[in-house]
């Protein structure tokens, strides 16, 4: 009997079980940590304040309509994807909180394990990648129209091995990738100059002129999205966030200037660093790029596409907007992206540099790693601290207030994080006179200016006058109807504490120990006050 079995033949499942029982083991592992990302990014959309970019977009959803939406393009500077997408959930009555958060969670949740899932890369990478700022917290947690990156980014590194047979598909995530933030709009051209070529190479090599005809069909769903622009989208008023140099008016060597300082902004914001930092950065991709398409020259298009995506930012970041870490951090999908590609491509992604044996996922996942150090701190304070006091501040003003009550406020976009909670509430601009809930970006008259013009030519702008100018407006506002006023103002605008009338009639004031994304404080100005004080201030003693 003993025999016998030491001469069966090897069966075939006891050769490939262990096999199989590793991959079980891996799999298992991977869907673990996939769950405990999924758990923790959850637990830091519970304990995340929306502060005021948040809540703008939700009320521009809530309260404006379709075209107000495309044709309020041009003033916010963003496309209109993210406001259209909450459309219809702010449609069904569903809350500002934490709906909007639960929405780019599960955006970023289900690109994540779809990139774990999909991914060319060793598991060790892609969980190191994990742990980007785009995966974790600032994409995530944070609800703006960046949450739509990365699922948009990953479906496309799956279709684009196919997209000349697919062309349609390829072409409506283009199309979506360019409704998303104009930051994107790089990776969006240079992805579309290289699918054209790739066409006109297929034709050249197959002589079908069929198929050739069909990836061109990639080109319809950019084309209406290139109508809607054409429409709604021009060069905008510039605003505090602009920069202001669309025209270049500037010689040579300023504007490289400005490019050397985009440059280095788009990378020393993904490190919390300064620009020269930054510099610095971007010539170490500038080196391995250089090595990589001299081994092999099939890199010369990723290094296109990924070259193309992040010199675009750095011209945006250098002459158009102030460049963010939530715009810079675009960089790792952009990378990631590049080298799933090449990956696909059969491409090595060893080089040798430096007299080391590394990779381009080494350099990547050394640069996440960095990139989640600078953004650490800022995911902790949101867990310890309020990320923005507007939500602790609309409960004050539920309680205390009544919400028939006249509200001035200072013209502040965080104004905004405070109407979206506050529906039965009117919130009057004190600029301008006129009720509001989300801020318009537009060229207003400044409070300098309006100081200029009734105080003499007054421009340094003291606590007095600002609330003359306020009493002002809230009596032309109030008819007699009203006993006095609230005035809430952003805690930046109003630094001076040396004045008593102003310190006299606050009622509310954030904490100060943590200085969060929106603090305020309250005042209560009983109109016999507010008379005084413009009387004293127009005649002066």
């Amino acid at each position: 009997m003993e025999a016998k079995i030491e001469n069966m033949p090897k069966h075939k499942k006891s050769s490939s079980f262990p096999a199989i029982k590793k991959r079980l083991h891996s799999t298992r592992a991977e869907n673990l940590i996939l769950w405990i990302y999924t758990a923790f990014s959850f637990f830091l959309v519970l304990v995340h304040e929306p502060w005021r970019d948040e809540a703008q977009f939700w009320l521009l959803a809530r309260d404006a309509s379709i075209p107000e939406i495309l044709g309020n393009i041009s003033k916010e500077g963003i496309p209109p994807l993210w406001q259209l997408l909450l459309k219809p959930f702010v449609m069904l009555g569903l809350p500002y909180y934490p709906t909007m958060n639960i929405i780019s969670f599960l955006l970023v949740a289900a690109a994540a394990w779809i990139f774990v899932k999909k991914a060319p890369f060793h598991r060790f990478a892609k969980y190191v990648l994990l742990l980007s700022p785009v995966f974790i917290f600032c994409y995530a947690t944070i609800s703006r129209s960046y949450s739509l990156m990365p699922v948009t980014v990953v479906l496309l590194a799956i279709v684009y091995p196919k997209r000349l047979q697919r062309p349609i598909i390829y072409g409506i995530l283009l199309a979506l990738l360019f409704e998303i933030h104009v930051i994107l709009w790089g990776m969006v051209a240079a992805l579309s100059i290289e699918f054209l070529f790739s066409t006109i190479a297929l034709y050249k090599k197959e002589k079908i002129v069929k198929q050739a005809a069909k990836s061109l069909t990639a080109a319809i769903p950019m084309l209406i999205v290139g109508l809607q622009y054409l429409l709604f989208f021009y060069p905008a008023a510039r605003t505090s966030y602009a920069l202001g140099n669309f025209a270049l008016k500037t010689n040579p060597l300023n504007i490289i200037y400005h490019l050397y300082l985009g440059i280095g902004t788009v990378f020393g914001n993904t490190l919390g660093a300064y620009e020269n930092v930054g510099w610095y950065v971007a010539l170490i991709f500038f080196a391995v790029a250089l090595i990589s398409v001299f081994r092999d020259k099939r890199w010369l298009k990723y290094v296109f596409i990924a070259g193309g995506s992040i010199l675009f930012e750095g011209i945006v970041s250098g002459f158009i907007y102030i460049d963010g870490n939530f715009r810079s951090i675009s960089i790792f999908l952009i990378l990631v992206f590049v080298i799933w590609l090449a990956k696909n491509d059969g491409l090595s992604l060893e080089i040798v540099f430096f007299n080391t044996r590394t990779t381009w996922v080494a350099v990547v996942c050394l640069y996440t790693f960095l990139g989640m150090l600078a953004v650490a701190p800022n995911l902790l304070d949101d867990i310890r601290y309020p990320y923005s006091y507007s939500k602790d501040t609309a409960s004050y003003i539920e309680q205390n207030i009544p919400s028939d009550s006249l509200i001035l406020t200072s013209s502040s976009a965080q104004m905004s994080a405070l109407s979206v909670y506050l529906e039965d509430y009117t919130f009057y601009d004190s600029e301008k006179g006129k009720p509001f809930t989300y801020f318009v970006w537009e060229n207003n008259a400044s409070w300098e200016n309006l100081y200029a013009a009734k105080t003499n030519g007054e421009k340094k702008l003291s606590q007095d006058s600002r609330l003359n100018m306020v009493s002002q407006e809230a009596l032309a506002l109030s008819n007699g109807t009203a006993d006095g006023f609230y005035y809430i103002s952003v805690l930046e605008f109003e630094a001076n504490e040396s004045d008593p009338f102003y310190q006299s009639h606050i009622v509310f004031r954030t904490p100060a120990e943590y200085e969060s994304k929106d603090n305020y404080e309250i005042l209560y100005i009983p109109f016999e006050d507010a008379k005084q004080l413009i009387d004293s201030y127009s005649n002066p003693k």
